[in-house]
């Protein structure tokens, strides 16, 4: 990533806003290309970067970063920005297209830090999503701290 990404984070810290790095990772992909074959697999592809198109504020720089890997800057976002936003991407996959097989996605979040560069941003944002895999996949890691309000419903025992 150069260009924007480079001045979204010279903004954000001359500015002294937030910014936040998503970094999506589609789940037992290789599983996809395997089973229906790598035009299904691009398909596939192509689908979910719509949707982060779609999705993600219109601001956002989106990059796919290789293989089914995908990483979004969100300008004047904080973590839990960044959550909500996975999350809605997250959530809709289940409508990424009948005519294609099903994926779920991993996620990872990162906020930018002092010193920070654009390179150690998406690294931490990388090994969040690691995370996410090692909790059982289709899951947003970290879990910010989340008012009641945009909570997810969770029933009572």
């Amino acid at each position: 990533m150069t260009g924007a990404p480079i001045s979204m984070v010279r903004r954000a810290f001359t500015q002294r806003e937030p910014l936040a790095a998503i970094l999506f990772d589609l789940d037992h992909f290789k599983r996809v290309n395997d089973n229906y074959g790598h035009a299904t697999g691009d398909a596939v592809l192509r689908a979910f970067a719509t949707m982060l198109v779609d999705r993600l504020p219109p601001s956002a720089a989106i990059a796919r970063l290789g293989g089914e890997e995908f990483v979004a800057l969100l300008d004047r976002t904080t973590l839990r920005g960044a959550w909500l936003a996975a999350q809605s991407v997250r959530a809709a996959l289940p409508a990424i297209g009948s005519h294609l097989p099903p994926i779920t996605v991993s996620a990872g979040l990162a906020a930018l830090e002092p010193g920070d560069t654009i390179a150690a941003l998406i690294d931490r944002a990388d090994q969040a999503a690691y995370d996410a895999k090692r909790q059982g996949r289709n899951r947003i890691c970290p879990v910010p701290d989340l008012p009641v309000a945009d909570a997810p419903f969770v029933r009572a025992g």
